[in-house]
This record gives structure tokens, C-alpha cells and sequence, in this order.
């Protein structure tokens, strides 16, 4: 039996619709972490500013998000709706997040006055797998502004330098430029200062946070985003021996992934 042939017409039509639904699925999903980041209600012409698009094709996608509840509209804006919760779940999904808590727990515990984190940096976010404190439930999923962040930027010194800089500039524009006293002026200082700062792989920031210092240390892990972990605690804390609690909390939390990934 001889197959009917699609008009070559007919087949760039749903080639075009196919395109524009994977376009507005990347735009959605774009609104909704711009939602999600800034923590309070946007209108529709300050979303189309941020994300580069035209306020009708903004409002469009506004209504599609509202009609499946991912969006609610409030006095003064839009912001995330209770649907989004749902998303909470994902966190026991990944077997890398559910193997690592037990440990990242039980680090945080030795370390009293110290927050312990492992991160991914993903699209231009850091992202916590696993982040704990003793005494408190571990969290996964929160996001933080890249110049303040150890771990994101002991990640940024390892690529190469516009890449580093554009993430830190995209970070700059949504959350803004904030800090301690040790916090370098700009984009390409706070880099530059990174780099300089690196010994025996481990990044120390002292005070780019109020009265805090930091260290990171990256994890040798395969996967397509690079992963790092990372200590946080009041600045009076001894960078050497903070380095070698960074070195042996690695080869612990790198034995785990070896074998979620065995």
C-alpha cells in the first residue's frame, strides 16, 4: 500500500510548531525562575525586561502558567503559586542527593558553628544538592548569588575567564552586587581575587560575607556539571585547618558518589 507524501509545506508548518512549543516551554520555564529568584511580585512589562521578551508574548505565557497553577496573580504582580511545591519532591528522586545526606549531615555535625554544602553550578545558578547545618534538617535546591558563594566561585576559577565573568555578570543583574567588607568592587576583581586566592586547591573568602569566611573545594566527580564542596562559618575560623577538613571531607563524599555512580 503506497504511504501518502506530506506536502514539503505542510511538514515546515509542523516543523515551525514544534519549534514554537519548545520555545515557549524554554521561555515558561525561564518566567518561573525569574519568579521564584527575585522572591516578590513582578508585573508583566518588568518580567518582559528581564527575560527579553515582548510584554503580549510575556502576558501569554503568564496565562498558560495561571491556568495550570503555576502562577498566581497578586495584588502588585505575579508570583510562584502553591503547585509549585509540588516540586519539593524532586529532592529524594536523585539517588546522588539521598546518598550524600547522611554524610553532609553527619560533617555538619562535627562542625557545630559551620553551615557544610555540597553544590552544583547548573545554567548559571549554584544550586545545593545537600546543604546542612547541625541541629536543622538538610536542605537541597536553594540558589545564591554566585560573588558571595565559595563553592560557585572555586567552580568559576576552572573556566576559562569570559565564561566565568558572563555568569557572574548574569548573577549580578538578578540578584545584585551585596557583601562583607572583604567583597572586591566588581565582576572582574572578585575573579581575579578567586584565582589569587586558590591554595592546595581549596578557596578561602574571608569576610565577602558580613563577619563570615568560607571555603570550597571541587569534587572530582564525572558528570556534566561540576560539583563542589564547601564550608561556611564565623571568620575567626583557621584557614589551614579548614583546608584539611575540606581535603578529608572530599575523599569521604567522593567514596559515596563512586559508588552511586558504581
Amino acid at each position: 500500500m503506497r504511504m501518502a507524501q506530506l506536502n514539503p509545506c505542510t511538514v515546515r508548518n509542523m516543523a515551525d510548531r514544534r519549534e514554537t512549543g519548545v520555545q515557549a516551554l524554554a521561555h515558561g520555564l525561564e518566567i518561573l525562575d525569574l519568579l521564584l529568584a527575585q522572591g516578590r511580585p513582578l508585573s508583566g512589562g518588568e518580567i518582559a525586561g528581564s527575560v527579553g521578551l515582548h510584554q503580549s508574548t510575556v502576558s501569554r505565557l503568564l496565562r498558560t502558567l495561571i491556568d495550570n497553577g503555576y502562577v498566581a496573580r497578586v495584588r502588585g504582580g505575579n508570583v510562584p503559586a502553591l503547585r509549585m511545591l509540588q516540586f519539593s519532591r524532586v529532592a529524594t528522586a536523585f539517588p546522588l542527593v539521598s546518598a550524600l545526606r547522611p554524610l553532609v549531615a553527619e560533617i555538619a555535625q562535627s562542625r557545630p558553628a559551620d553551615h557544610v554544602n555540597v553544590c552544583a553550578h547548573v545554567h548559571g545558578e549554584l544550586i545545593y544538592l545537600v546543604r546542612a547545618q547541625a541541629g536543622t534538617e538538610p536542605v537541597t535546591g536553594l540558589s545564591f548569588p554566585l560573588h558571595m558563594s565559595s563553592a560557585a566561585l572555586r567552580l568559576l576559577v576552572d573556566l576559562p575567564r569570559e565564561e566565568a565573568l558572563s555568569a557572574l555578570r548574569r548573577s549580578r543583574d538578578r540578584y545584585g552586587w551585596v557583601g562583607g567588607p572583604g567583597l572586591p568592587a566588581d565582576e572582574e576583581s572578585a575573579l581575579e581575587t578567586a584565582r589569587q586566592s586558590v591554595d592546595h586547591d581549596v578557596l578561602v573568602l574571608d569576610r565577602w560575607t558580613v563577619n563570615s569566611l568560607s571555603a570550597a573545594i571541587p569534587l572530582a566527580v564525572p558528570g556534566e556539571h561540576p560539583l563542589a564542596l564547601a564550608i561556611a562559618g564565623p571568620h575567626t575560623v583557621d584557614h589551614r585547618d579548614l583546608q584539611l577538613v575540606l581535603h578529608d571531607a572530599r575523599r569521604r563524599i567522593e567514596s559515596v558518589i563512586a559508588t552511586v555512580d558504581a
